[in-house]
């Protein structure tokens, strides 16, 4: 190794110590008493999808007992109560690692914009705003989700694995938080800015390309298409919207 390569090797390692930084903060948000009183409804839920399979009517409170009951979140219930059979902490440390995740697969896209000291600064700031929902929540796995859109999209992933990565990101999304339509309008924002770009913006793209606006609309349309894959049907989608359009 020559003196040039030993210099640069110095110059980027305050780099990575910002960076680690900055996950380190993340993740000790993350690790801390679950506080979130819904977490027990979450793995009542996932206890009854593990017995009985997918709820269709309310069974577990008194007022709304023999109810219509659209679960939302069933598969994210199940997936938990199933990990708290393995203790709390590993129910914490997977969802710290989960978001860790997610903001590492983000930082592999941003890394030719931005230095250490700002991607730390990023961290940093993210961490503190995502404070509130970083806990033991469904909401973790749709943020976990969202990066993985993100990841796919941005140096487009070669075709063979992009479409079954988003076509079964959205199915899980769909099946485990009700943001999942968030999907479908991150493949339309990349499809309206492939649509909007210049040949010439195509031939200055770095290695690995710019998603194709045909491309980006197709998968657009069949992320839309798999919200449909789950137990409730359309009835989900109503249901979401529902709540969308509750003043409270």
């Amino acid at each position: 190794m020559d003196a040039s390569t030993d210099s640069k090797g110095e110059g980027h390692a305050p780099q990575r110590l910002l960076v680690a930084g900055g996950f380190l903060f993340l993740a000790v948000l993350g690790i801390r008493w679950i506080a979130n009183t819904l977490v027990w409804l979450h793995l009542t839920t996932g206890r009854f999808v593990a017995e009985h399979g997918i709820p269709r009517t309310d069974t577990l409170s008194f007022t709304a007992d023999g109810s219509p009951w659209i679960a939302a979140t069933w598969l994210y219930d199940r997936v938990l109560y199933a990990l708290w059979g393995l203790g709390a902490p590993v129910v914490i440390l997977v969802h710290v690692g989960l978001v860790l995740g997610a903001f590492a697969l983000l930082i592999g896209r941003t890394r030719g914009w931005a230095c250490g000291a700002s991607i730390a600064l990023g961290l940093t700031v993210s961490g503190w705003l995502l404070a509130p929902q970083f806990t033991v929540s469904p909401i973790v796995a749709a943020i976990a989700l969202t990066a993985v859109f993100m990841f796919a999209l941005a140096r487009p992933l070669p075709a063979p694995a992009l479409w079954p990565v988003l076509l079964v990101g959205q199915i899980l999304w769909t099946n485990m938080h009700p943001s999942f339509f968030f999907g479908p309008i991150i493949c339309v924002v990349f499809a309206v800015e492939a649509s909007r770009r210049s040949p010439d913006d195509d031939l200055a793209a770095p290695e690995g390309g710019l998603l194709a606006s045909r491309t980006a609309w197709s998968l657009a349309i069949a992320t839309a298409a798999a919200t449909l894959l789950n137990p409730y049907g359309p009835k989900l989608h109503v249901h979401i919207i529902g709540l969308l359009s509750d003043p409270t």
